[in-house]
């Protein structure tokens, strides 16, 4: 007689993470011996459904168990990155040659991972000169979760009448979409007329989310010291 411990496991598999499952015993628990024990995977609901999973049992392979002996099994799962949240399963079942089997139901659960970053997370202190314009920064926004998130990208301070900052590609709008594992790059343009007044000046960028998205918003500062600056002279000739 064969059986296999525990009949079903629970577990919960973050994507872009290897989770260490747990252990399965198989177990002889007859009274005569069980021959050609090898562990296999029947139901491939979990595989159809995440084809880049990679589910590891070790050993999988016992060869002939006496009577009354166990053997312990390790399980574990790496998950890619991006895997859809939901339900998975299969069934590990302990096969023999002379006592049929025993199945474990193996139900993992991929958890909803809504998480961004941003680059750079700060400005620091920019010099500029009046009468100029061009790019200040790029602001990389980039899904690390496995779904689709909706930003809005809204900005102030006092230095905000000199600049516009949009999504690349959509300067007429300030929302915009990113779907799991990928990234979008924030635009942010300055334009100074010849008359705006010296001096300090403070800019921030917030990049919020419309979903329930973690973190909920990012703020990124600058620092604008709004000066003329010398000029920088190039290829001098001295005769």
């Amino acid at each position: 007689v064969v059986s296999i411990e525990p009949a079903i496991i629970n577990k919960e598999t973050p994507h872009d993470a290897e989770t260490d499952i747990g252990t399965l015993t198989v177990v002889s628990e007859g009274n005569d011996e069980i021959r050609d024990v090898k562990l296999i995977t029947v139901g491939e609901q979990l595989f159809q459904n995440c084809p880049e999973c990679e589910l590891t049992i070790y050993p999988t392979e016992f060869g002939l168990m006496p009577a009354g002996t166990s053997q312990t099994v390790s399980i574990k799962i790496k998950v890619p990155a991006g895997q859809a949240p939901g339900n998975y399963w299969t069934v590990i079942r302990a096969n023999t040659s002379n006592a049929g089997y025993a199945d474990s139901l193996l139900n993992l659960t991929v958890p909803l991972n809504a998480s961004w970053i941003v680059e750079p997370k700060d400005l620091g202190t920019k010099i500029l000169p009046p009468n100029t314009r061009g790019n200040l920064t790029l602001i990389n926004v980039t899904n690390i979760g496995n779904v689709k998130i909706s930003f809005t990208v809204l900005y102030g301070g006092n230095f905000s009448t000199y600049v516009k900052v949009y999504p690349e590609g959509s300067p007429e709008t300030k929302s915009f979409d990113l779907e799991k594992l990928m990234s979008r790059t924030i635009v942010v343009n300055y334009s100074i007329p010849e008359t705006a007044p010296q001096g300090i000046y403070d800019l921030y960028i917030n990049i919020r989310n419309n979903t329930l998205a973690y973190p909920g918003e990012v703020t990124i500062k600058g620092i604008i010291n709004l000066t003329d600056i010398p000029p920088t002279i190039e290829e001098i000739s001295i005769v």
